[in-house]
């Protein structure tokens, strides 16, 4: 297990990662430990650069291929003006980056002024169930504040509590953006990009608030695009 606790993160530069690169395996279930826990808290990352995660780059080792994956958690965490070295600027994807590993975020998240998408989920979830986020003025390509690709997915549920306000999106989805990949037979809402912790509780009941504010992309004031909503319209 590990823990970095009350750690600055600040003005550090790499390839993946400018403030931490994490990249953990498969844990095999017939060992008799437990599964690799990470767990980030009250820790700051501001003004790193990478050409990945210029904040954080958290990414499965993936030649072990059977086992549990990590446990990786962000607690009362500040991601503030990091930027993505990439001359190809429809690339800039993740202060935040997370591919193949599911993460947990709770209490107070802060995403500010990241220049790429603040956080970008690749093949991976987020759960938000008992956290508030705020997203502020974070641009990126596609989902200047979250960035959804590969079938990824947020959890949220009753004490969730989001906000995004003046993020810009230089194409699609000023806030938050979905890619949905389309799996055979009728769409089920298991491949909807947004799940309740109560799976049974109908979408009019559900408790978890967000705040959309002048967000914006190349089509106008769009806080939300997904390139399809089929899934979600059985939920």
């Amino acid at each position: 297990n590990v823990t970095l606790d009350n750690n600055n993160f600040c003005s550090n530069s790499g390839f993946y990662g400018g403030g931490l690169s994490i990249e953990p395996a498969l844990q095999n279930t017939a060992q008799s430990y437990a599964v690799a826990y990470f767990r980030i808290q009250d820790c700051q990352f501001v003004g790193n650069v990478a050409t990945l995660g210029s904040a954080v780059y958290v990414v499965l080792f993936t030649l072990i291929t059977t086992g549990l994956p990590p446990s990786v958690n962000f607690y009362h965490t500040l991601v503030q003006g990091n930027v993505l070295n990439t001359s190809n600027q429809y690339e800039k994807y993740g202060a935040v980056y997370i591919h193949l590993v599911p993460v947990k975020f709770r209490d107070l998240i802060r995403f500010d002024n990241n220049d790429g998408s603040a956080l970008a989920l690749i093949a991976s979830h987020a759960d938000f169930a008992s956290c508030r986020a705020e997203f502020f003025g974070n641009v990126g390509p596609k989902g200047a504040a979250i960035a959804l690709l590969g079938a990824s997915w947020l959890l949220i549920g009753n004490d969730t509590r989001m906000r995004f306000e003046n993020n810009i999106a230089t194409l699609d989805g000023g806030a938050i953006y979905n890619m949905y990949i389309e799996k055979e037979g009728f769409p089920t809402s298991t491949n909807c990009f947004l799940k309740y912790t109560e799976a049974t509780v109908s979408p009019e009941n559900w408790t978890a608030r967000f705040t959309f504010i002048n967000n914006s992309d190349s089509q106008g004031q769009n806080s939300i695009h997904s390139t399809s909503i089929l899934p979600c319209g059985v939920l």
